[in-house]
């Protein structure tokens, strides 16, 4: 009997301890506040060689990013890539900006262009996922502006972004990416003004 009982307080002890990670209600340790980057955040790492040609247009056209070195081409990449230029033409006509995205019908208009790489998609592996409950996505991109009447460089910028948030998408990411590159884009022109 003495065995029976110590077997059965073993496996109690062995199954609370066990499902201490699942969700128990409000309090419990799923519903903790969680880090993610804010759009109000600058971009990572961003170098200004001519922010006074910024002056000079209005018209700027996006290239879809395409996969950085370490990162796969696949679609839904690639509307990761267009959600970034969402992202930029949102917050730009949010902010009631006189600078103009150009779709690809009128690109001879065009005065700026902004290319890039994503350098960055990733997410923990199934072990971190289900086993130690980790679910931060990252998503990371760098490019360049360029000013195509004198074919120099006006900045060049790297981000990366994470979120652990349940329910956030790669889709997410990208967008607050594009937000946080328009703002880049602003600040530098209040800087020469």
């Amino acid at each position: 009997m003495k065995i029976v009982k110590g077997f059965f307080l073993v496996a109690c002890v062995i199954f609370m301890t066990g499902c201490a990670w699942l969700p128990w209600g409000k309090h419990g340790s799923a519903n903790a506040p969680q880090k993610t980057e804010d759009a109000d955040a600058p971009l990572k790492v961003q170098r200004i060689v001519e922010a006074d040609l910024l002056k000079d247009g209005e018209n700027i056209l996006i290239a879809p990013f395409t996969a950085g070195e370490d990162v796969r081409a696949t679609e839904e990449m690639d509307k990761d890539a267009l959600m970034l230029v969402r992202g930029v033409y949102d917050e730009l006509q949010e902010k009631k900006s006189w600078f103009k995205i150009i779709t690809a019908e009128t690109v001879e208009k065009s005065d700026f262009l902004i290319e890039g790489h994503i350098t960055k998609i990733s997410e923990p592996s199934w072990f971190a996922r289900f086993i130690l409950r980790k679910k931060k996505k990252t998503f990371g991109v760098e490019g360049k502006m360029t000013d195509l009447n004198t074919g120099r460089i006006i900045f060049s910028f790297e981000d990366e972004v994470s979120s652990g948030k349940k329910g956030t998408t790669y889709l997410d990411l990208s967008h607050l990416i594009g937000v946080r590159l328009a703002r880049f884009i602003l600040s530098a022109v209040q800087t020469i003004q």
